[in-house]
């Protein structure tokens, strides 16, 4: 079995750069066998991250390198994700892109859900061998923070920040975001939708069609059919709640064109109305059966504004009202 890597070079020497550190030296106090001799592609594993980037910490020697980081990867162009953001139409597009590309230089996954009111980001690590503390959380959630008030010009701030165990100069962070960071179960960052809709002024959309098309070509070696498929289901699970799950919005998502998306799908001989219509039958079938939410809160979860329009669309997925089924589940249990 292959193992898996990262190509970390951009982000890894322009780290060094704002720490001022020697990136070679670095690397020899990390004594890692490097993946390739090519240091313009340094692909290494996910133990191995964690190794430079605590060694990078070290001779740094301070305890402000977080902060001192997420400040200069904000202020400049290094590496893809900023690039991702710095050039995408607005920000919650941009927000999406980055996800994306971190997922290519780190073991990390930025897990993104929305509602129609705001937007949520859970960093979930994807390695036994990659810590992620709360200091690696809150690096990222300030410099995402930092990054889009600089593209947009706008004074972003979140509602709500959270990482899973304390940092040093969290007080200091706290007023540079604009809300108290609290600790938590897991490490969150929210959005109001509606703050994410700012245009960002530097949009290229020849750089993001060559960015998407890159990472496409990147993650289509590792991913075939089923796997595609089954991306798309959950990123439609994800956007219900929204009410709007539309080819473009998902195609975004998987940073296809909304061509891409329907060839694709249309291949394995289906559509995205016909997974929007799967996932909406299955979730009222598991709320119903399993939960004890309110009639309104489950049409609202499932992408309806109206009861009447969910009930309308449950009649014609299991042939009978909605208390018919009922009826018939309670007989049943």
């Amino acid at each position: 079995m292959s193992i898996k890597t990262y190509d970390i070079y951009q982000e890894f020497q322009a780290a060094c750069h704002i720490l001022d550190v020697d990136s070679e030296a670095v690397l020899r106090a990390s004594k890692i066998s490097l993946l390739t001799d090519n240091l313009q592609n340094l692909n290494v594993t996910s133990g191995q991250i964690a190794t430079i980037f605590g060694e990078l910490v070290m001779q740094y020697g301070k305890d402000d390198f977080h902060i001192k980081l997420a400040d200069g990867f904000s202020k400049a162009a290094f590496g893809h994700s900023f690039l991702a953001l710095q050039c995408s139409e607005n920000l919650l597009m941009g927000i999406y892109r980055v996800a994306r590309f971190k997922e290519l230089i780190e073991p990390v996954r930025w897990h993104i859900t929305e509602d129609d009111k705001r937007l949520s980001i859970e960093l979930q690590r994807q390695a036994d061998d990659f810590p992620l503390y709360g200091i690696g959380q809150i690096m990222s959630f300030l410099w995402l923070v930092k990054s889009c008030r600089n593209v947009s010009a706008k004074n972003i701030v979140p509602q709500r920040v959270a990482i899973t165990d304390p940092a040093p100069h969290l007080t200091e962070i706290s007023k540079q975001i604009g809300c108290e960071v609290e600790i938590a179960d897991s490490a969150v960052i929210e959005f109001r939708l509606t703050d994410l809709e700012h245009r960002v002024l530097s949009v290229n959309n020849l750089v993001t069609k060559g960015l998407d098309t890159s990472i496409t070509n990147t993650q289509s070696l590792k991913v075939d059919n089923q796997t595609f498929i089954n991306l798309v289901y959950h990123i439609v699970n994800e956007l219900l709640p929204s009410g709007e799950v539309s080819s473009q919005r998902v195609a975004t998502r998987l940073s296809l064109s909304k061509r891409t998306l329907e060839r694709r799908l249309s291949e394995q001989n289906t559509s995205l109305t016909d997974i929007v219509r799967h996932c909406r039958k299955d979730m009222a079938e598991h709320y119903l059966l399993n939960t004890h939410m309110p009639m309104t809160e489950i049409t609202l979860m499932l992408g309806y504004r109206e009861t009447t329009s969910f009930f309308r669309a449950f009649r014609s997925w299991f042939g009978c009202s909605l208390k018919a089924f009922k009826e018939g589940a309670s007989r049943h249990s």
